[in-house]
């Protein structure tokens, strides 16, 4: 059940409610008792809803905010901060399953991440990194020497490339959506 309350005798209408052991308190942000009415039965309607099952309150949710918009005009969730490119390429390789990889190739990912964030700045967020940054690890990186005779070749480069960026979608999704590339 919900009700109309009023912290001020000219104020805003509250709306309340309790959904188990919790009580709720939103302001309705209208003072026009006709339209806060219609809160309250709109709010009803859905909480008889949660109590037959037929709807599903979603995790990590302001549940008054979600039960008096409908859920359609909630702010959407907060994205993260952007993450710096030593923490999305810790974050991979901590998000992979044990034995996704043989140990040899992990270890091999590992190389190429390091080569990657040495020369990268490790503190560049993922949403600063352009085609321009990624250009620039190329041509970093095929002026070194390599293992065997002559320069690092562009088939290391590419598995650099597959390894940091191809498992971690985050990075491409910002690279591609960028403007000023």
């Amino acid at each position: 059940m919900a009700w109309l309350e009023r912290d001020r005798p000219k104020g805003p209408f509250q709306l309340v409610f309790r959904l188990g052991e919790e009580r709720f308190k939103r302001s309705t942000k209208t003072t026009d008792s006709v339209e806060a009415a219609e809160i309250v039965a709109r709010v009803e309607r859905k909480l008889r809803l949660v109590d037959q099952g037929d709807l599903l309150l979603p995790e990590d949710i302001d549940v008054a905010a979600f039960l008096m918009t409908n859920g359609h005009s909630l702010p959407q969730p907060r994205r993260p901060k952007s993450m710096t490119l030593e923490r999305i390429c810790q974050e991979y390789c901590e998000s992979l399953p044990e034995g996704a990889l043989e140990e040899n190739s992990r270890k091999t990912l590992d190389i190429h991440l390091r080569h990657f964030l040495r020369l990268n700045d490790r503190n560049l967020r993922v949403s600063e990194v352009t085609a321009a940054t990624l250009q620039h690890y190329v041509n970093q990186r095929s002026q070194e020497d390599g293992r065997r005779d002559g320069r690092i070749s562009a088939t290391t480069i590419s598995k650099t490339w597959s390894a940091t960026f191809c498992g971690n979608s985050v990075i491409l999704q910002s690279v591609s959506h960028r403007t000023d590339i």
